[in-house]
């Protein structure tokens, strides 16, 4: 279980850094500025603590399933829980995107391989 926990930190913040540089692609599209250092380690140490939820024991062979849900619990506290988010369509949609198709997508899937062979990716 320490292993699994380890692993899924690990995958976490790599993941987030899938997301960082999907936002830093992102928001020159929308006129915003950069991702700042700030955010950038706020961004990982989030994704670490949501790729916890890999550890329980659903839908292990599915981990793309795993990712999308995991992904989507994160968008949706980070818009009902935190707050940190005004809630319009654009965001809704860029969320979505980074936090499922970049963070969630990239982290499940080096779980899945992590766990799931002999320690080699």
């Amino acid at each position: 279980m320490l292993r699994n926990i380890t692993i899924a930190l690990g995958t976490g913040f790599i993941g987030s850094i899938a997301n960082v540089v999907a936002i830093y692609l992102i928001n020159p599209l929308q006129g915003l500025s950069q991702p700042d250092h700030i955010f950038i380690y706020k961004q990982v140490f989030w994704g670490g603590l949501w790729a916890l939820l890999y550890c329980l024991p659903f839908l292990k062979q599915r981990w793309f399933i795993k990712g999308i849900a995991v992904g989507f619990i994160a968008s949706l506290c980070t818009f009902f829980v935190f707050q940190t988010i005004p809630v319009t369509p654009i965001n809704i949609i860029k969320a979505l995107m980074v936090n499922i198709v970049a963070w969630g997508g990239c982290s499940s899937f080096l779980f899945y391989k992590a766990t799931m062979s002999d320690n080699t990716l």
